[in-house]
């Protein structure tokens, strides 16, 4: 059997777009090169992936430079798999995220959780989610001492 060039390059692009992306259990999503060394999250998750347990939100040009997450997703959302919160300019210059959400939104898909002052200057987030929450759409990890110091969120939101 004879095959063309272009039917073998062609056949191989088909199976290549169509292949799933093997162990992807987190947010699935790319920050280019002309994001890089920005300092809080610079990027949209859009409409299409709603009803998914991802967060939807963009974060604008005008709050780069600032070292924690400054932004509200309003009440119009509620119900959807995504956070809900507000992190005032009071906040600003920590490195770490350091709020609460109280126990009003306790069974909503947000996280609900709180990092007390003596987590400040740590570089990742290290907080825990426990086993009552799972089953919700919420983030259930947690991310333990030996591995601050990295530069990226590194875990998993498993299913159990």
């Amino acid at each position: 059997m004879k095959f063309s060039v272009a039917f073998v390059l062609a056949a191989l692009a088909a199976c290549s777009s169509a292949a799933p992306t093997p162990g992807q259990s987190v947010e699935d999503y790319t920050i280019g090169p002309e994001k890089r060394a920005k300092s809080v999250e610079d990027y949209t998750i859009g409409p299409e992936k709603r009803a998914k347990s991802v967060e939807d939100y963009t974060i604008g040009p005008e709050k780069r430079g600032k070292s924690v997450e400054d932004y509200t997703i309003g009440p119009e959302k509620r119900g959807k798999s995504v956070e809900d919160y507000t992190i005032g300019p009071e906040k600003r210059g920590k490195s770490v995220e350091d709020y609460t959400i109280g126990p009003e939104k306790r069974g909503k898909s947000v996280e609900d959780y709180t990092i007390g002052p003596e987590k400040r200057g740590r570089s990742v987030e290290d907080y825990t989610i426990g086993p009552e929450k799972r089953g919700k759409s919420v983030e259930d990890y947690t991310i333990g001492p030996e591995k601050r110091g990295k530069s990226v969120e590194d875990y998993t939101i498993g299913p159990e």
